[in-house]
């Protein structure tokens, strides 16, 4: 049965690739290129009283070595990539997700229409196949994750875990902008309700941090795009939550403040490094410590902090604080 050029573009890539395979055609190419090819193939079986051969003659595929590859069409499900070796004149074959020894660039991954022009074949293939897990569970992770689970049941289905996510770095923007506010050059300490706001935001921020992906695969809705998401925010919130930490410390302006900013996002940087090669994104220490712990600890200092003389006991010597 012969279609039209609109009703062939209404289809989708899946679709177009099945009446593909059943003609025998090639499957390669991106939507404009397959849908051009079915159209000659009706040419040729129309133009014919006899029965349509069992696989009409395939149209070479020009390939231009100066352009850039074609990335083609989806094959299949996101997660599902079928990867072809431009070396090999063999059919493609399936690539299975868990597959983690795909290192090969000369490889063509099928993912969507068009070209790509900063990743390569095997960076879409990540990409596409990306599943994220974390790291080892510390003994504080263990006991709030009930905790957790119980925030994350009472947020609606509808809610988007980008949402969650977005909440989260709210509160992060609200304890930096607030302390900047009252305190802009680290030259003047903040009042108490700053302090104790910014133990709030801290600790609101990181439950929030824990619930998205909670929520993500509660609606069924995970994917890499929401872990760049998520992790963007963790790595700006990190550069808010040293200043507001530096801030209320009395330590803004100095050579502390440089050293702690720089280190924690030095740290923060080689565990994205870690998980490009490991496929593991490392979040603790041990079972003692690690970014839980330090989230609700910083929560908690403020806290305290907000309720003691701060410019006596980090300005001022033992003995002038006790005459």
């Amino acid at each position: 049965m012969t279609k039209s050029a609109e009703e062939y573009n209404a289809l989708t890539c899946v679709q177009l690739r099945a009446i593909c395979k059943e003609r025998g055609l090639v499957q390669k190419g991106v939507k404009k290129e397959v849908i051009e090819r079915l159209m000659q193939d009706d040419t040729v079986s129309s133009s014919t009283a006899l029965p349509p051969p069992t696989q009409a003659p395939q149209p070479e595929v020009k390939e231009d070595d100066d352009e850039e590859e074609d990335i083609g069409i989806i094959l299949g499900s996101p997660t599902k990539v079928l990867a072809v070796d431009k070396s090999a004149p063999s059919a493609p074959t399936s690539i299975d997700s868990n597959d983690q020894d795909y290192q090969d660039e000369t490889h063509t991954c099928h993912l969507f229409e068009g070209r790509s022009k900063f990743l390569s074949p095997s960076g879409l293939h990540f990409i596409a196949n990306h599943q994220y897990r974390g790291g080892e569970y510390t003994h504080l992770d263990n006991l709030l994750n009930p905790f957790w689970t119980y925030l994350t049941e009472l947020l609606p289905l509808w809610l988007a875990p980008n949402m969650v996510t977005t909440l989260g770095g709210v509160h992060c923007a609200l304890a930096y902008g607030t302390l900047w506010y009252y305190c802009p050059d680290f030259d003047t300490t903040p009042p108490d309700w700053v302090v104790m706001l910014a133990g709030y935001c801290t600790f609101a921020y990181y439950t929030l941090d824990c619930m998205d992906g909670k929520q993500a695969r509660r609606t069924g809705s995970s994917s890499p795009l929401g872990q760049l998401f998520d992790h963007g925010f963790d790595c700006i919130c990190t550069l808010f939550f040293v200043a507001t930490f530096s801030s209320y410390l009395e330590i803004g302006g100095t050579h502390w403040y440089t050293l702690l900013q720089t280190s924690l996002q030095f740290c923060f940087f080689m565990a994205q490094w870690e998980e490009y090669n490991t496929h593991v994104l490392p979040t603790n220490s041990g079972k003692w410590c690690g970014v839980t712990e330090m989230n609700y600890f910083s929560a908690l200092l403020a806290f305290v902090v907000s309720l003691i003389d701060r410019e006596a006991f980090f300005h001022k010597s033992m003995e002038k604080t006790v005459a």
